[in-house]
C-alpha cells in the first residue's frame, strides 16, 4: 500500500467515524408528548422547559460494571460529547445534571455550556470530592435571586448513624424569569441509592422540603429535580404525593428499622406542599388520568442488574402547568438489546424533560 493509499484510507475512516457519529445523533431521537400547545412567543414569555439527567460519573465506570458495554463507548471524550449533543438538541431553560465528577465537569463541559448561553452553578463544596449536582440555566431569561446548599442529614442524625455515614447534599437556586418576572425555586439532588437504606432516601426528600418551607413557606414554586434512587411505588414517591408510608412495602434487609424510621419521621414532617411528578401521567393521553404509580415510564435507568424509573421533575401544581414532555425511548431496540449504557446512550440513565406554563 503506498502513500495515497494510506492517505484515502485514513480519509475514509474518518468519514466513516464522523457519519457513525451523525447517526448516533439521529438515534438520540428528540421528540415530546404534547398535552397543549403554545404559539412560539408565548412560549418564550410564559413557559419553562426543564431537563433532568444523570450523567453517569466517569469515577463510577469500570469495566466490571457494564461488562456488555465496549471500552471505547464508556470513555470520557466520547461519552461527553453525546451528552452535549443531546443537552444541546433538547436545548432547556433549566438544565440539572447529577452526577458530575469534580474534577472534568468544570474543564470539559463549563466551557461548552457557556457557549451556549448557560451559567451554571453546583454544591463545591470540601467533602464533595468526586461527584457533584450542577444547576445550569439560561443566563439571559434569569437571574439567581439566592443560592442555598442543602445537607441531607443534619436533622435526622439522632435516628440512626446512616444519615452520617451516607452525606448528601442538594442544591437549591431561587430564580426570578426575566420574561415573566415569575419566580421559581429549583432544586437539583441525587438521593441514596442502597435499597437497604430506604429511610435514608426517604429523610433526605424530607429534609430538601422541610428546608424549602422554612426558608420560603409553603408557597414556594417548586421545581425539583433529581435521581431519587426510587420506583414510582415507593414510599419515598408516595411522600411527593402527600401519601402516608405503606408499611406493606418490605425489603429484604433491614426491614423492621426501615419501616420504624419511616413512620416516624412521617408522623412528625408530613408533606404539606402540593406536589407532582411532571412524568405520572406519561403512559396516558390526558394528564388528568390520574395513576402515578402505572402511568410513569417503564425505566429510566437499565443495566444489567436493575430496570426501573428512578429520575423525577416534580413540580407545583398551583405555579405551573405541564405543556409537554420529552419521550422516553423505552422501546428502542438499541437499548433493549444491549442496556445501558451504549454506543448511542452515553449514560446509564435516560434523560427527561418537561415544559411547564408559568401560571
Amino acid at each position: 500500500m503506498n502513500l495515497a493509499h494510506i492517505f484515502y484510507f485514513l480519509i475514509f475512516l474518518i468519514n466513516k467515524e464522523q457519519m457513525e457519529f451523525d447517526q448516533i445523533s439521529k438515534e438520540a431521537k428528540i421528540s415530546f408528548k404534547n398535552f397543549d400547545s403554545l404559539s412560539a412567543n408565548y412560549e418564550k414569555q410564559k413557559s419553562i422547559l426543564v431537563m433532568s439527567y444523570n450523567i453517569l460519573a466517569q469515577k463510577y465506570i469500570k469495566p466490571e460494571y457494564f461488562p456488555y458495554c465496549p471500552l471505547n463507548f464508556l470513555n470520557f471524550e466520547y461519552r461527553s460529547s453525546i451528552i452535549m449533543k443531546e443537552i444541546e438538541a433538547v436545548n432547556p431553560d433549566i438544565l440539572c445534571l447529577q452526577e458530575c465528577d469534580v474534577d472534568l465537569f468544570p474543564e470539559f463541559y463549563i466551557p461548552k455550556l457557556e457557549y451556549l448561553g448557560y451559567e451554571c452553578l453546583y454544591n463545591n463544596i470540601k467533602d464533595e470530592k468526586v461527584i457533584m449536582n450542577v444547576i445550569c440555566y439560561k443566563r439571559s431569561d434569569f437571574n439567581v435571586q439566592e443560592k442555598i446548599i442543602i445537607d441531607l442529614k443534619d436533622d435526622f442524625l439522632h435516628k440512626n448513624e446512616a444519615f452520617d455515614k451516607y452525606l448528601k447534599k442538594a442544591i437549591i437556586l431561587d430564580l426570578m424569569h426575566v420574561p415573566s418576572g415569575k419566580r421559581i425555586t429549583t432544586i437539583n439532588t441525587h438521593l441514596y441509592w442502597d435499597p437497604k437504606f430506604v429511610f435514608v432516601k426517604y429523610g433526605q426528600l424530607v429534609k430538601i422540603l422541610i428546608d424549602i418551607e422554612n426558608k420560603y413557606s409553603l408557597l414556594a414554586p417548586i421545581i425539583l429535580c433529581g435521581d431519587f434512587n426510587s420506583l414510582p411505588d415507593s414510599n419515598v414517591i408516595k411522600y411527593i404525593y402527600n401519601e402516608k408510608p405503606d408499611m406493606g412495602i418490605t425489603i429484604e434487609v433491614e426491614a423492621e428499622k426501615n419501616k420504624f424510621i419511616i413512620q416516624e419521621i412521617w408522623d412528625k414532617y408530613p408533606n404539606k406542599f402540593n406536589l407532582r411528578s411532571a412524568y405520572d401521567s406519561y403512559k396516558c393521553e390526558n394528564e388528568n388520568e390520574f395513576d402515578y404509580i402505572k402511568n410513569h415510564p417503564d425505566f429510566t435507568n437499565f443495566t444489567l442488574e436493575f430496570k426501573g424509573n428512578l429520575d423525577y421533575i416534580i413540580y407545583s401544581k398551583e405555579y405551573f402547568k405541564l405543556k409537554e414532555l420529552l419521550k422516553i425511548p423505552t422501546d428502542d431496540s438499541i437499548i433493549n438489546k444491549s442496556t445501558l449504557p451504549n454506543k448511542y446512550y452515553p449514560s446509564d440513565h435516560l434523560k427527561i424533560a418537561a415544559r411547564f406554563e408559568l401560571l
